[in-house]
This record gives C-alpha cells, sequence and structure tokens, in this order.
C-alpha cells in the first residue's frame, strides 16, 4: 500500500553511503514494565532496493539481522507463539509471495505466490493457522491462506491492510472511509469513525485499542484510540516528519513505530516517552511486535568475543 510512498521518503530524504544499523542509547522510557517481546522490522539491506527482516528487543539491544535475501521482504508479522514470522517477499515485479521463517531466520520458505499480484502487508491469525494479506498492482483484495499456503480465498475486496484481532474473530483493515472492521469471513465490514485517511492498523492485546497511521496535513502521524474511536490521541510528536506502521507492546503500555527511517517507541496513552532502538540510517519500516515474552539472557562472558555489529 506504501510502495510509491516510502520509495520516494527513500530517495529524498534518507540516502547514506552505507547501511551501519546503529543503535541509539535507549531513554529511560525504553525500558518499561510488564511483558516485552522482540521487535520485527523491515531495513534496506546496504542502501539497494531490497529490503531484510531483522529484530531487536524493546531496550535497542540484540539487533540481528534474520534474512539476507537479495530481493525485497518486508511487513513481518509474529505468530502468537512468538515461534514463527511471516512476511511478504516482493520478487521486484509480479508476482508476490507470502514467505515464513522461525524466529531465529531459519526455516525460511515461500509457502505461497500470488498467480498476478504483489502482496503487501501479511498477519498470522492467533491460532496460527492462517495469514491474512493484502494484494496491490491490480485489484486490492484481502485473502486468507492456511499457514502452509493452501487454501486460498478472497474475502473483500477494495480493502488493505489486513490484522487480525486478538481473539481471532474480527480482521481489521484499511477502507476508502478509514478502519474497517469486519469478521474474519469478510461479512458484517463496519467502520471505525473518526479514522479518516487512516492507513494501517493493529490492535492492542486485549483487543479494546486500536493504533494506527493517518495524514495530517500530508503527513503521516501515529494515533491510539478506543476500538469504538473514541478516545483518541496523538502518539507521534514531529507535525513535519512521516511516521507509519505503528504496534502494541505486548502489555500495551508502549506503541513501535518507523519515523523518517527509525524504530521508535513511545508512550500508548500520548504521553510521549520517545526512545529510538534503530537509527534512521538503517531505513526501517513495517514494525511487528511480538505477543511473547522474552526469555531471561544469559550474562555475557566478559572475556568473550564482542557483541557482533551488523552493518547490512
Amino acid at each position: 500500500m506504501y510502495r510509491r510512498t516510502l520509495a520516494a521518503i527513500s530517495a529524498v530524504g534518507l540516502v547514506a553511503a552505507a547501511l551501519v544499523v546503529s543503535l541509539a542509547t535507549p531513554a529511560s522510557s525504553g525500558t518499561f514494565p510488564g511483558a516485552n517481546a522482540k521487535i520485527a522490522f523491515a531495513a534496506k539491506a546496504d542502501q539497494q532496493s531490497n529490503r531484510n527482516i531483522y529484530t531487536v528487543n524493546p531496550d535497542g539491544s540484540e539487533l540481528t539481522r534474520l534474512s539476507t535475501s537479495t530481493v525485497r521482504e518486508q511487513y513481518p508479522s509474529w505468530s502468537a507463539d512468538g515461534s514463527k514470522i511471516a512476511f511478504s517477499v516482493d520478487n521486484l515485479g509480479n508476482p508476490g509471495s507470502i514467505g515464513v521463517m522461525n524466529a531465529d531466520g531459519s526455516g525460511r520458505t515461500i509457502i505461497y505466490t500470488d498467480p498476478a499480484d504483489y502482496i503487501d502487508e501479511v498477519s498470522f491469525s492467533p491460532d496460527g493457522s492462517k495469514i491474512a494479506f493484502s494484494t496491490s498492482g491490480g485489484p486490492t483484495v484481502i485473502g486468507v491462506v492456511n499457514a502452509d499456503g493452501t487454501g486460498r480465498i478472497t474475502i473483500a475486496s477494495g480493502h488493505s491492510a489486513p490484522q487480525w484481532s486478538p481473539d481471532g474473530t474480527k480482521i481489521g483493515a484499511i477502507g476508502s472511509t478509514g478502519i474497517v472492521l469486519m469478521n474474519a469471513d469478510g461479512s458484517g465490514a463496519t467502520t471505525i469513525p473518526s479514522t479518516t485517511n487512516a492507513k494501517s492498523v493493529c490492535f492492542s492485546a486485549d483487543g479494546t485499542r486500536v493504533t494506527f497511521s493517518a495524514d495530517v496535513s500530508g503527513v503521516s502521524q501515529i494515533f491510539a484510540a478506543n476500538i469504538d474511536g473514541s478516545g483518541q490521541v496523538q502518539i507521534s510528536a514531529d507535525p513535519t516528519v512521516n511516521a507509519f506502521g505503528p504496534c502494541f507492546s505486548p502489555d500495551g503500555t508502549k506503541i513501535a513505530y518507523t519515523q523518517n527511517g527509525a524504530v521508535i517507541t513511545a508512550n500508548a496513552d500520548g504521553s510521549g516517552g520517545y526512545a529510538t532502538l534503530v537509527a534512521a540510517s538503517s531505513q526501517s519500516f513495517n514494525v511487528s511486535w511480538a505477543a511473547t515474552p522474552l526469555a531471561p539472557s544469559p550474562t555475557p562472558d566478559p572475556s568473550g568475543p564482542s557483541a557482533p555489529k551488523f552493518t547490512g
């Protein structure tokens, strides 16, 4: 959905000699109470047209490149148990595909290739049995496939950017008048009020709130609201810089998004608390916050090798 917009932003403001995915020192708000989990995102590798999938802890540590493909991989989506990541694959031309890999980047498999169109956003169902996706390049539709790529069906036309609700009964998507909520089979579509110009949507873990990006005077900003559209607050702070693709933390206290190519977290109530996890030189897009808390990390051996540096 954002293919042309993101390409333009990258060309204008984010050119660098080489990709150096550097980490800013996290602000005190970068570590927060409640369940935390890894954040997956797509980033440009080596300043080329391809993008790969990375993960990072919510405090900015353990930045890891999961894929090294020469095609464009984007729109990562975690399975509910945190064991797998689904993503779309743009082969730099039709057709598009859906890939799935283990959380450590192993076992990368293309499970589905669309016969005609690009594939944009993908979303794992909460039970891990299905993946919803949207297409572009032809008629914009929302499709669903089984997690092994079989059984493709189309559930809606004219909508994009699907996201499953936490209980699996609904799919949120973007329609011509805002965020659309529909049953998992595409029936019963309704629009959330006060979400005009929305371009992406993500549910909180309890299903009571949504976060989304929407244009304000031609600049994409991040918002959060109750599921009925009430209680809307703006999350992003700079009215001159585009921000995209927000997603709630597992405990609902934080929202991650990308802004000018950086991965940012902020308080979900609109009170600020900004922390930069990955610097703008990464040209990052499309965050997804896992629902499964991180396992405790082992204490590193001071005499052992230094931590790796990911340079694309």
